[in-house]
């Protein structure tokens, strides 16, 4: 009990540390889960040491008496309540960690915006006025008479 209020102690203040900082999200998630990872590497340590202390009394009792059933029972009784417990809390805890963090993470840089349109072209000029070609002066005189 004393290792499970010290670690979550020490995740608090780090948190809270880490948060005043500033670090980058990701580290912060990365210290959580190692935290986490270190919390429940540390109760299955103690329920292996709990699973051999019963295999010795076990052993060297020559029956089964009733305090050692007692303590095979506390033992299956620890065992079931701290795996289930905290590997759901666990998962629970790293389901809730990815909603909140992942879509805020920065992992790669955005994709750069795409480049504007091309100016459409600019209209065709307009054509040059039609001129008439100058005609001889003698078809002048012609139409005029």
């Amino acid at each position: 009990v004393v290792v499970v209020v010290v670690v979550v102690v020490v995740v608090v203040v780090v948190v809270v540390v880490v948060v005043v900082v500033g670090a980058p999200r990701l580290f912060l998630l990365l210290l959580l889960l190692l935290l986490y990872s270190f919390l429940l590497l540390l109760l299955l340590l103690l329920l292996l040491l709990l699973l051999l202390r019963e295999f010795f009394l076990s052993f060297f009792s020559p029956f089964f008496s009733s305090s050692s059933s007692s303590s095979c029972f506390s033992f299956f009784f620890f065992f079931f309540f701290f795996f289930f417990f905290f590997f759901f809390f666990f998962f629970f805890f790293l389901l809730l960690l990815s909603c909140i963090f992942f879509p805020y993470l920065d992992l790669q840089p955005p994709p750069p915006p795409p480049p504007p349109p091309p100016p459409p072209p600019p209209p065709p000029p307009p054509p040059p006025p039609l001129l008439l070609p100058s005609l001889p002066k003698s078809l002048y005189l012609f139409f005029f008479i």
